[in-house]
């Protein structure tokens, strides 16, 4: 196993998951990637070289709002990061912040990067939003193309 990747929401269930990982019996020498998703859809290209002149003011408010929210995921993914550094100080570690549904970027973002091992946290919605929504893990679990933990 060479490369981890951890979905990071900030969330009970990721802090635990994070905290598991101590007892997981990794190696030593690892490439982890502390990834956090912004459930909101971008332009691609994110924030270089778009013309919001002529934007309607929703649609303007709407991409800062998203923006804001990306922001947030790399703050979040850097702190895991540097928790996991202390903890792990052989471990080459970076933070990424990523824009769109949540198992489904999980999924790109693993298989473009081929990871051998991805780390979330456990659903702890209640029984009727899991069922509302689907259950995130469920989904990481059943899309990822490698081992889930």
């Amino acid at each position: 196993m060479n490369k981890i990747l951890i979905a990071y929401d900030g969330s009970d269930s990721s802090n635990a998951a994070l905290s598991g990982l101590l007892r997981a019996g990794l190696p030593e020498t690892v490439e982890a990637m502390v990834l956090s998703v912004a459930d909101v859809w971008l332009p691609p290209g994110g924030e270089i070289d778009f013309d919001e002149q002529g934007l309607p003011g929703e649609i303007r408010r709407a991409r800062h709002k998203a923006l804001e929210s990306l922001r947030h995921c790399g703050d979040l993914a850097e702190k895991a990061r540097a928790r996991l550094e202390r903890s792990f100080p052989e471990w080459e570690l970076r933070a990424v912040a990523s824009a769109g549904p949540f198992p489904a970027t999980i999924q790109a973002v693993a298989r473009e990067w081929r990871a051998d091992l991805v780390v979330v946290g456990a659903d702890q919605r209640s029984a009727l939003r899991r069922w509302l929504s689907g259950n995130f893990s469920k989904k990481v679990v059943s899309l990822a193309p490698c081992s889930v933990y």
